[in-house]
């Protein structure tokens, strides 16, 4: 009787055993279909991407694809990504990212290359039109993956969505009201910078500012800009590091006494958030940063300056060269994604003509294709300072405005040294000469590991 009973209590926990089972497959392969059918992108907060976000909910309801979205600030979304990519994960199909990401990404086989999503007509949009995108744009978005060179060469890592170059935007009214120069080479700028440093109708405005935060991204816009123009390079054409040459530490030494004498005392926690915010709030004379945040300055509902920015050309450097810095911000795909047709179909739409323009209205304003930037729509709407706006932006990008980083999938780390030796100046533990041979020493070491 009792191996009956036992024999009956084994076959009825089998056979509960085998509907558990059959539920939990099904549930699996109802959460891999739901899976499959969306798209995750992960975002930094910028213009494009905040723009972008208004249209996501039509594009969801046009293809039936549900688009998950984590937008982060700069600073975190680096983090999460890199921590995202270097664990194979899967989950993210689409990124953002700027040139020094996409050399560390591509070198570490972390991005899909995308030429032949382009190349299949089965893939891409008929009129999607690859070729009108700006060339230099498509060029700064191959790598060779080989350190020092190869920038236009091999695999075609990202698709460019907005471009900066680097202008000094300047209060007109500032500089009229108190006769100030306006400056035409970086010692007026530091001599303005001081001059314009002073309590304004009951309000401390600061000359001059730029970001300051121990990073990468505090060397890439103005101060690399002025650094170049000076003849200054990252490293020579044996690989070595060079910021120390006499070049580098006499305009680094100009730079940061500019910063010290005529900025504000928090330079060093200062984002580009923080200081686009202090010059939409009127505290700054100069901000030295990308062009495209002209959009916000010049709106009347949440700028304080809107018609009083003036658009100044980085100065040229004694040799009377302009030599800007330049960013672009692109989507990559993952590697590892298991979505990639899905996530091809969402970029091609992203960097779709139609989907360029209608971003313009959001500040998205400096487009990566020619015709949206030719459009009279867009022309109309960055027709900023009589003109001042549209003339300095399409300068840079003819130009001035390249990428003065020599290729390295190790960019963020020579950068983040970089931008230490700078605090190091402002901070006065250091002179100039030893903070930047310092640096350089700790940088080629960086490289050589």
């Amino acid at each position: 009787m009792d191996n009956i009973k036992f024999r009956f209590n084994s076959h009825y926990l089998v056979t509960v055993f085998c509907i558990i089972i059959s539920i939990f497959l099904i549930q699996c392969r109802k959460n891999n279909n739901s899976t499959q059918n969306e798209i995750h992108l992960l975002l930094n907060r910028h213009p494009f991407t905040e723009s972008i976000l208004h249209f996501i909910p039509e594009y969801e309801k046009q293809t039936g694809i549900s688009v998950k979205t984590l937008l982060l600030s700069e600073e975190e979304y680096f983090e999460k990504l890199i921590t995202e990519l270097s664990s194979h994960n899967e989950y993210y199909d689409l990124f953002m990212v700027g040139f020094p990401q996409m050399w560390q990404y591509a070198n570490a086989g972390w991005i899909e290359p995308l030429d032949n999503y382009i190349g299949d007509p089965n893939k891409t949009l008929a009129d999607w039109d690859f070729a009108d995108f700006f060339p230099e744009l498509i060029k700064c978005s191959r790598w060779n993956l080989k350190h020092g060179e190869g920038i236009g060469q091999g695999p075609l890592w990202a698709i460019p969505v907005n471009e900066e170059g680097y202008v000094i935007f300047y209060r007109k009214d500032l500089f009229e009201r108190f006769s100030v120069k306006v400056p035409t080479n970086y010692q007026e700028v530091y001599e303005a910078a001081k001059a314009l440093t002073r309590e304004v109708d009951g309000k401390q405005i600061y000359g001059f500012a730029h970001r300051g935060v121990r990073s990468w991204s505090t060397v890439n816009p103005g101060y690399f800009t002025a650094f170049s123009s000076y003849g200054g390079h990252d490293f020579d054409e044996n690989k070595k590091c060079v910021i120390n040459s006499s070049h580098g530490i006499e305009i680094t030494d100009l730079f940061i006494r500019t910063l010290k004498e005529g900025g504000p005392p928090g330079w060093p926690s200062y984002t580009w958030y923080e200081g686009k915010e202090g010059f939409l709030a009127g505290n700054f004379a100069m901000w030295f940063d990308a062009n495209h945040q002209a959009a916000a300055f010049e709106d009347p509902n949440k700028s304080h300056i809107a018609g009083k920015v003036g658009y100044l050309l980085p100065p040229a450097g004694p040799d009377g060269e302009v030599r800007s810095n330049t960013w672009i911000w692109s989507l990559a795909m993952n590697k590892f994604s298991s979505r990639k047709d899905k996530a091809w179909k969402f970029m091609a739409w992203a960097t779709s003509k139609e989907l360029l323009q209608r971003t313009v209205p959001y500040e998205n304003i400096n487009p990566t294709r020619q015709s949206v930037w030719n459009n009279p729509e867009t022309i109309k709407a960055t027709n900023w300072g009589e003109g001042e706006y549209r003339q300095t932006a399409e300068l840079l990008l003819s130009k001035y405005a390249r990428i003065r980083w020599t290729p390295s999938n190790k960019i963020p780390q020579i950068g983040d040294r970089w931008a230490e030796a700078l605090q190091e100046i402002f901070s006065g533990t250091k002179t100039t000469k030893q903070a930047l041979d310092d640096a350089t020493k700790d940088i080629d070491r960086i490289v050589s590991n």
